[in-house]
């Protein structure tokens, strides 16, 4: 039975934007877009369910915002004007014919290129395999190949190829997903690794810190990186960080990336940049550009880094590299806007609403058979229901989540589970798996 509250009509407008995304045919187009939400999550959530149900792929979408605001912000437009006026409670989402994503580019300007791997399959246990893969099969080229190197690099280097280090793959790994465990796992590994942080933060916040370490073909650590086992047999679905490719040395990349771990906004307030965490890596595709022309993309020392950001979830990868990149010595700090802080609270609630969706259609064939906008409206209304209650971690909100949506109707509308609800003596991990336990009883 549906949960009869939903998102009201009355918060929903038409919200505008630039989207970039892949095709059917696997390549990289933009178009303009309007969506009926309530808010800039709401529109990349409706946009990736949207796309994906036609065989695309949602990468990123850029200069979202209400119709009203986007029309006075850029002028009338036409186009735009008229997919507004398109979207309503029946039809949510409204594109215009898609454009090829790369544009002609002057020979000398650099230029960002994103592009996605899909179909990637993470490791088993591999019985009776010799030898044993390292990484799944569609990114072994990604993650260790071996590229010819550039006529910078090559100048960089005296002007002889030989000289030009080899192409080196490193991840930059959370231990605060795993506390004590992967500090342990690093310290055992026979990798070579390093902290980003330093003296007083890292005597804090040493087990809760970002690490760069340099990932090695054959070794086992780096193999559980890339294997689907649960931990601590397989790490992939920890999603424990970003992988990078550059052809400088962990020591060089570690002096530069501790550049960005922490970012002042426009006001001089200093925020940690958790860069590390592929939800941010993907929610700020579209703020490449600022980071681009603060060195993101290379060293010092001209050594260019790409990245590899992997979504477990939808066993995909995205590469990310800078064409043509150069060091900018006159570069300026990569400050955060408005915007930026906004997506960083935004991008962890949307990557959890794609899962609560796609695992509530997994496990609950009424929730699957519903049309995509009403999935996204009763997703957002229970996760909003859960934390009135002080229900926000994962594993809890997805609990509650199927109770609710088992139950028909708001679970605090019954005084047996309001009860449960109101009892601060019990956690909410074990009062969530309590109230689905109860309402599955009745079913």
């Amino acid at each position: 039975m549906e949960q009869s509250t939903a998102t009201k009509t009355k918060d929903l407008s038409p919200y505008l934007g630039h989207i970039h995304y892949k095709d059917g045919d696997g390549r990289d187009v933009i178009a303009r877009g309007a969506v009926w939400c309530a808010d800039r999550a709401g529109f990349d959530t409706a946009l990736e369910v949207h796309l994906s149900a036609q065989g695309a792929s949602f990468l990123w979408s850029e200069e979202v915002h209400e119709a009203t605001d986007w029309l006075k912000k850029h002028g009338h437009n036409g186009l735009m004007a008229g997919l507004a006026r398109k979207v309503d409670g029946m039809v949510p989402v409204a594109l215009s014919e898609p454009k090829t994503a790369h544009d002609e580019t002057p020979e000398d300007e650099s230029y960002l290129i994103i592009e996605e791997i899909e179909n990637v399959e993470p490791l088993d246990m591999q019985m009776g395999v010799y030898p044993k893969l390292t990484v799944p099969a569609a990114i072994q080229e990604a993650i260790f190949g071996q590229p010819e190197p550039t006529e910078a690099e090559i100048e960089a280097a005296g002007g002889n190829a030989e000289n030009v280090p080899t192409m080196g793959t490193y991840a930059i790994l959370d231990a605060a997903k795993m506390p004590y465990l992967l500090t342990t796992a690093l310290s055992q590994s026979d990798l070579e690794y390093q902290s980003l942080f330093q003296g007083v933060a890292q005597e804090e916040l040493g087990e809760h810190a970002p690490y760069i370490v340099r990932l090695e073909g054959g070794n086992d650590f780096t193999r559980k990186l890339f294997t689907g086992l649960k931990p601590p047999l397989g790490l992939w679905e920890k999603e424990l960080g970003i992988f990078i490719r550059s052809r400088a040395s962990l020591a060089e990349l570690r002096k530069h990336f501790r550049k960005f771990t922490k970012v002042q906004d426009e006001s001089g307030k200093w925020y940690y940049f958790r860069f590390w965490e592929s939800s941010t890596m993907t929610s700020f595709m579209s703020s490449w550009a600022d980071l681009t022309q603060s060195n993101f993309f290379t060293t010092s020392s001209n050594h260019v880094i790409s990245y590899l950001i992997a979504r477990a979830d939808k066993n995909t990868c995205h590469t990310m590299q800078l064409k043509k990149a150069k060091y900018n010595p006159n570069a300026g700090s990569y400050l955060l806007t408005q915007d930026d802080k906004n997506k960083l609270t935004q991008s962890k609630l949307m990557v959890f609403e794609i899962k609560l969706i796609a695992h509530l259609s997994q496990n609950n064939k009424a929730f699957g058979d519903l049309d995509d906008q009403r999935k996204v409206d009763l997703v957002k209304t229970i996760i909003a229901d859960a934390r009135r209650y002080g229900i926000k971690i994962e594993k809890a909100v997805a609990d509650f989540a199927e109770a609710s949506f088992l139950h028909g109707r708001p679970l605090d509308k019954d005084e047996t589970y309001k009860t449960l609800l109101e009892n601060k003596l019990v956690g909410q991990i074990k009062k969530s798996a309590i109230l689905l336990d109860k309402v599955r009883s009745t079913k």
